[in-house]
Formats: C-alpha cells, sequence, structure tokens
C-alpha cells in the first residue's frame, strides 16, 4: 500500500509543481508560494476534525509541534526555491535535481535509523536516482563551439544551484515528517502547513509582494496549494505505512510527470536521453514494487 501511495504522491506533487511552476512564470514566486499555502490549513483543519471524531488519535507533544513546524519551515523554503528555479530556469533541469537530492537525504536518514529495505529494492532506489540524475543533465554536446552550448552553461549553474537548495530543504521536510509521530493522525501536516503559510505571508509582506495573487493566476495557485496539501497528507499515511527509504524514491518520479507537462503544454523538449531517463525510473519503481 505504501508503494502505491508513494505513486500518488508523485502524481500529485508532480502536477501541483507544474502549476505553481507555470505561474512563478508569471508573478513573482513568493506571491505563487503565499497563494498557494492558503488553501491547505483551511483543507486539512476539516480532515484533522472529521478524523478527531471518528478514530481514536493523540495530541502532539511540545516536541511533535515543534518537529512539525520545523517541516513546515523547511517546505516554505524548499518550494520558494523550486518555484524560483521554475521562474528563471527549465522545468526538466530543476524538478529531477530536487527530486534527487530531497530522496538521497531521506534515504540517508531511514537507512541510518535502521530501515532495511530488500536487496531489490535498494537496487530499484538506486535506479530510480540514477534515472532523476540523467533526466536533469545538459545533453548539449561537450565539444560542440555553439551559442546554444556556451550559454546554456551558466544557466544550468544556476539552475543546479537552486534545485539542491530546494532538495535539501525538501529533504529535511521530509524527514521531519516521518519523525513527528504516528499516532496523531494528521495534525503534524496541519501544524506544518500552518507554519509554512504564516512564514510564505511574512516574506512575502517582507519583500514587498502581493500574498495572494490576482485573477487569472488565483484559481491556478489556489488548485495548485490544495493538491499539494492533499500530496502531501497522502505521504505521511505513506510513510507510516512502509519504510521513507522506499516510499521516498517513489514520490521522487513526481519531476517525470513536470517533464511531461513542460514537454506537452510549454513545448520544453525533452530530448531521447531524458526520455531514456524517464524509462529508467519506472524500471526501478517496479524493482522497489517487487521487493
Amino acid at each position: 500500500m505504501g508503494i502505491i501511495l508513494g505513486l500518488l504522491v508523485a502524481v500529485g506533487y508532480g502536477t501541483s509543481d507544474f502549476i505553481g511552476g507555470v505561474i512563478s512564470r508569471r508573478i513573482p514566486s513568493i506571491t505563487v508560494v503565499a497563494t498557494t499555502s492558503v488553501i491547505g490549513p483551511i483543507v486539512l483543519a476539516l480532515v484533522v476534525i472529521i478524523e478527531t471524531n471518528t478514530s481514536h488519535i493523540n495530541a502532539p507533544t511540545a516536541r511533535e509541534w515543534l518537529i512539525a513546524a520545523g517541516a513546515g519551515i523547511g517546505g516554505v523554503i524548499g518550494l520558494s526555491l523550486l518555484f524560483r528555479g521554475y521562474a528563471i530556469g527549465r522545468f526538466s533541469v530543476v524538478a529531477p535535481i530536487t527530486a534527487v537530492v530531497a530522496t538521497l537525504a531521506q534515504i540517508l536518514w531511514g537507512l541510518a535509523r535502521g530501515e532495511q529495505p530488500s536487496i531489490i529494492a535498494l537496487i530499484g532506489i538506486v535506479i530510480t536516482v540514477v534515472a532523476a540524475v540523467i533526466i536533469s543533465q545538459s545533453h548539449a554536446a561537450p565539444d560542440a563551439q555553439t551559442e546554444i552550448a556556451i550559454a546554456e552553461r551558466p544557466a544550468l549553474k544556476i539552475e543546479l544551484t537552486i534545485a539542491i537548495g530546494a532538495g535539501l530543504a525538501f529533504g529535511f521536510s521530509g524527514v521531519a515528517y516521518a519523525e513527528a509521530g504516528s499516532s496523531n493522525g494528521i495534525w503534524p501536516v496541519l501544524i506544518a502547513r500552518s507554519v509554512f503559510c504564516l512564514a510564505a505571508v511574512l516574506i512575502a509582506l517582507a519583500a514587498g509582494k502581493r500574498v495572494i495573487a490576482s485573477r487569472p493566476n488565483l484559481g491556478p495557485a489556489l488548485l495548485s496549494g490544495l493538491i499539494e496539501a492533499v500530496a502531501l497528507a497522502v505521504f505521511v499515511i505513506a510513510i507510516r505505512q512502509d519504510f521513507l527509504s522506499i516510499v521516498s524514491p517513489i514520490a521522487a518520479l513526481s519531476p517525470a510527470f513536470v517533464v511531461l507537462g513542460a514537454a506537452a503544454l510549454l513545448h520544453e523538449p525533452i530530448g531521447k536521453i531524458r526520455a531514456g531517463g524517464l524509462i529508467l525510473a519506472l524500471g526501478g519503481l517496479l524493482l522497489i514494487a517487487v521487493g
């Protein structure tokens, strides 16, 4: 079940990130982050109310409040950097590198905490990470003395710097969710998303930017936030049913949906090598599922 949920998380994250990334090319990325953050706490509060009335869950401890708040801070930093990367760079580079870094951080933490996936699952994890790296590569010929190849190099450095920063922030956030406790339902997610929302609003105000996007960007931004909040709740449920080191690489397949969306709707070229990387990622997912 954890694997299926992880795949649903990948679809949700990929869809949400693509929508938010497109909007970030029209308006400041922090405005997009702040707008998308508004809907999450509202939806999650309703889920917590329902969950509290239908099942027995424990109230979060002070430690769990702090850890969940840390997850929210990591999330707002990660999403702000991610949308900034989408605004100035290529979806096909920023998305997979962010996912690789975040996944490696969570896998290493899970293994350090004593998780023991099967050998087949470990091979699938490695293949999935390698596939994400392949998807992220610049495929201009190294000896091509063309203006495009030369101009791409500094842009790639900026994209990688932003993506690595986003990945580290998301990795920290994912680990925090895993450590926030498993007996208090969706409470940790609600706490984290509330802190996320508050931080995003304060950052937008400090930067002198709009907190809420205006039309016609408002609707898509809220939709992105709704999808992301649901995907995050599913992620928390998934890591409570399976190893973090198993769920994380599956959720890291979200860049595939971002890249495909960019290719189909923005006509951003994928290329044969990146397409091969996407196929390899699916193979890694199959091994994880079999393992």
